[in-house]
Order: C-alpha cells, then structure tokens, then sequence
C-alpha cells in the first residue's frame, strides 16, 4: 500500500540522521510515521518522535557552536627562534657525522650576545661546542654587538664577542632505560614528549591551513624585500 513506509527506510533515515526525511514524505505515509510506534527497551515512542528526539542534540550542539579565530605565524630571518634551531642542529648533525648512534638532547638559548647550549648528550664524538656555536652565529651573519639599544650598526649578537654557555651532560640513565637500552630497534621511543595538533586542510593547494601559508608566504617576501632594493 501506498502508506506504507518500509521498516529499513525508517532505520537508514535513523541511522543517516535524515531529519528533513519525514517531511518529504507523503501525506499518508507521514501519518503512518507519526502513529506507528517504536520499543525502546522499556520504552515506547513513535517513530516521530524518536527521530525528533535523535534530531535535538544535534541542533542543541549547532546553537552552542561559536566562532573563533584561528591565526598562525611565522619567523624570519635573523629571528632568535631561528638561530637556536641552527644552533642545535648543528650540534646534533657534529655528533652524528662522527657517531651514528649518540643520543642527543639539545636546547639552545640566546639573548645579548649570549648563546647557551644545554641538555644530555651521549656520544663517542670529540666536540667543540663553542666552535659550532660561533660557527652557526657567523654564518647567519651575526658579527657585530654594541651594548647600546640606540646603536644602529649593533646585530645584537657577533660571533666573535659573544659568551658562549654550554650546560651538556650525559644522557639521565632513567631516560636510556626508557629510551633504547635494551629495546629492539622498532621498540625505541622517544625522551620527549610533546602535545601538539595538526590537519590537512582543503583550504590551500599545499593542503595547509590558509592562515599558516598567508604568514608563511608574507614572512619569505618581508625577507626578500631588503634583496630587491
């Protein structure tokens, strides 16, 4: 019969969430809907009212959403963020390219014509942390300190006068234990652990949010000016 509506329709439009199928039923079918009744478990109700029921934390959840702004940023050249990235791995790649297996753990710090390396390190590699460090500072271009926030020609760091701190121990034996020390290659973990978010976005071409390759594509041409003069 033409009012009769078929018992898997009713549980896709369950199932699917279709809260806008009822009212795209017939006449006679949606009275067969609003009268027809459902058990659930020591319950009873029409389907009717069971698919309003399903459909109402939907909508509650729609009027809490709001709006927020989502932003991102981005370093650029010269930017300490980026010296004490170099700076550290520099150390790491020094280790590695004499050590294939050390174990490196290294934070760099710097502020007025100081640069700080610190952390544990395991390795059978003879390091010259001071040299690196300076190294990494000259090759960025940092070659001039005034001790004068009015100086012009101060970079704010030189590689040849800057003090140097290097806090480096040996890797802590509870992070080893933990780490590698007596773990299969596919069992090593990791002595940091972090929190940290990230998606593919359709917003872009490179799949990345539109905020981070706005900031990222304004960062490169606020460093290319000062080349195109």
């Amino acid at each position: 019969m033409a009012d009769k509506i078929p018992l898997k329709d009713m549980l896709s439009a369950m199932d699917r969430r279709d809260f806008d199928w009822y009212s795209n039923l017939a006449d006679a079918q949606k009275k067969t809907f609003s009268t027809r009744r459902l058990n659930i478990g020591p319950h009873s109700c029409t389907w009717k009212k069971h698919l309003a029921n399903m459909a109402e934390p939907v909508q509650k959840k729609a009027k809490m959403e709001r709006k927020f702004l989502f932003s991102s940023e981005s370093v650029n050249e010269g930017h300490p963020d980026k010296l004490c990235d170099q700076v550290s791995d520099a150390v790491l790649d020094a280790c590695l390219k004499e050590d294939p297996k050390s174990k490196v753990a290294c934070e760099t710090a710097t502020k007025d014509n100081m640069v700080m390396v610190a952390g544990e390190i395991t390795t059978q590699a003879k390091i010259d942390y001071e040299k690196v460090v300076r190294g990494v500072v000259a090759g960025i271009g940092f070659d001039t300190y005034v001790d004068d926030l009015s100086s012009v020609d101060s970079k704010g760091l030189s590689d040849k006068t800057c003090e140097v701190i290097v806090r480096i121990n040996k890797q802590s034996p509870d992070i080893a234990g933990g780490v590698h020390v007596g773990k299969e290659d596919l069992d090593i973990g990791a002595g940091d652990q972090g929190i940290m978010f990230g998606y593919a976005s359709d917003e872009t071409e490179d799949c990345m949010p539109l905020t981070h390759s706005v900031a990222t594509k304004l960062g490169k041409k606020i460093d290319r000016c000062p080349q195109e003069r």
